[in-house]
């Protein structure tokens, strides 16, 4: 088999994969998922990945790193305003830019469950699909993150 998957829509590119007729995305390696399907194969994910919080509290300090944490929060809760705000005057650019934001702030924090729900989103939003599953999603997911962050920041110093 290729390593490029191919569908009755013909070659795809990296990161927009098609296979069995799903539509896949490479998240943090080989991470594959079908958009709108009832459950996510990400949630293997790990909601938030203590060796990344362990790297940029070194690289930022620990004060810095809590400072940033509650910065998230609020942030997450931003894009979270946006994407309804998206959804009710049917700007789907507003919410794909919004999952975007979403997604970077992920990243920052190795929120992997989050970036790959938040990559779903945005996919989702440039698409004509229903957007009513994937916002349920990424609200789930990003209190769950939102929840975790602080403690995990505070085990860091603790620990």
């Amino acid at each position: 088999m290729s390593s490029r998957f191919t569908n009755d829509r013909g070659p795809s590119w990296p990161g927009n994969r098609w296979r069995y007729g799903f539509r896949c995305y490479a998240v943090g390696g080989n991470a594959c998922f079908a958009i709108g399907s009832a459950t996510l194969p990400f949630d293997h994910l790990p909601i938030l990945d203590i060796d990344r919080l362990n790297a940029l509290s070194l690289a930022v300090g620990q004060d810095a790193l809590e400072s940033l944490a509650a910065r998230f929060g609020r942030s997450v809760d931003a894009d979270l305003a946006r994407i309804h705000d998206g959804l009710a005057s049917d700007n789907r650019t507003l919410v794909a830019e919004a999952a975007h934001s979403l997604k970077g702030l992920a990243v920052t924090f190795g929120a992997s469950r989050l970036q790959a729900a938040a990559q779903a989103l945005q996919s989702d939003a440039t698409a004509s699909v229903d957007l009513a599953g994937p916002v349920a999603d990424i609200e789930a997911t990003a209190m769950s993150t939102k929840d975790a962050v602080a403690p995990a920041v505070a085990s860091l110093h603790s620990g």
